[in-house]
């Protein structure tokens, strides 16, 4: 044996192949298990082997790897090689077992060799460690497990994955404890609230759960309103903007949008154009518009300078009617019409002269 040679042998679960630290000193029946072997080169030179692996004695392989496999590498000095040297494998039935160890051989003489191990094969496991988080969540006592969870915030557990606790999920006992406890620590998990639909014991989990899915609310346009799911145009990201610098066509037109109308104004200001026609769309959707969708109505015509067309619009709201009583959109509202009264109310400007005389808000 050469002792410049090094070789070592570890099993990791398959499921969880992160967590490298965790020694498995009992195996499960029917569970992936990955064996990886590690051989160094202690010495400066470099190195030409064969390695001869194989799987434990009463396991099945998986996947391409056979029962035993032999590799041929080279090596340089003072360094390991790891990679292309693992292999899956499963027990069908308990017992006890041994591992014939990875052998390195040279001109077919064995230099080097892993130790012989003895395993160990149960039905289930008779070790559980009140510090790893599998072996709580294997045991499936629901009291132990949220017990465990509640110690300190679920995001920093060492080992926890979320899929070793979905299936668990489907018992309605476990699962409004748990989603309490996520609440509290205000986490969120998006497959553990889509459990919600499998109980249909809670709409606001419901609620939130659909709430969740951008890629669902896309589908129901800009304006959706229902008791399970709301859509509104915040949630395909249309927000009331200020354009900058804005300059509509006169002389010359230059449409937007495949428009083959000379005479159509037209919106060189291509967020503007985006923006216009998705609210558009949104009036369209909406059966009933409100104080603020008239306002963003005319606050959209008049960069447009569609003038007669805000009028119009203007005209139809009833500021005593509309306008809540603690007042909001109140300055929105009184700017505004200041505003159209340089269009109406010339010479005078008698409207805008009373708004700006009685200015005093006190709800900013």
């Amino acid at each position: 044996m050469r002792s410049s040679i090094l070789v070592a042998q570890q099993y990791v679960d398959w499921e969880h192949e992160e967590d490298k630290e965790t020694e498995i000193d009992e195996f499960l029946t029917n569970h992936i298990y990955v064996s990886r072997t590690i051989v160094t080169n202690a010495s400066p030179h470099n190195i030409e082997f064969d390695i001869l692996l194989q799987i434990p004695q009463g396991a099945l392989p998986i996947g391409p790897f056979p029962y035993q496999k032999s590799y041929s590498h080279s090596l340089d000095g003072y360094t390991t090689l790891s990679s292309k040297m693992e292999y899956k494998f499963y027990f069908p039935q308990p017992g006890k077992f041994v591992h014939f160890p990875a052998n390195v051989s040279i001109n077919s003489v064995v230099v080097a060799k892993a130790g012989t191990k003895a395993l160990t094969v149960l039905k289930e496991k008779t070790k559980i460690s009140e510090t790893n988080f599998r072996d709580i969540v294997s045991t499936g006592k629901y009291d132990l497990i949220l017990n465990f969870l509640k110690e300190k915030p679920i995001d920093t557990i060492k080992g926890f994955k979320w899929n070793d606790i979905y299936w668990l999920l489907k018992d309605y006992a476990f699962y409004e404890p748990f989603i309490k406890l996520l609440k509290q620590q205000k986490m969120f998990d998006e497959t553990t609230w889509s459990y919600s639909l499998y109980h249909r014991k809670s709409e606001e989990l419901v609620r939130e759960y659909l709430d969740s899915l951008d890629s669902f609310k896309s589908t129901l346009g800009l304006y959706f309103d229902s008791s399970l799911v709301k859509v509104r145009p915040i949630d395909s990201n249309m927000r009331h903007l200020d354009y900058y610098p804005l300059v509509n066509p006169r002389a010359h037109k230059n449409l937007i949008g495949g428009s083959s109308n000379a005479n159509q104004p037209s919106i060189l200001n291509k967020d503007l154009y985006e923006t216009y026609k998705k609210f558009i769309m949104y009036l369209i959707e909406k059966k009933v518009w409100d104080l603020g969708d008239k306002m963003n109505l005319v606050y959209y015509l008049l960069l447009q300078d569609k003038v007669t067309e805000a009028l119009k619009i203007f005209a139809k709201i009833d500021p005593a009617a509309e306008i809540p009583k603690e007042g909001r959109l109140k300055i929105q509202y009184d700017y505004m019409a200041a505003y159209l009264d340089f269009y109406l109310g010339v010479p005078d400007f008698k409207v805008a002269r009373k708004i700006v005389a009685a200015v005093s808000y006190t709800h900013l």
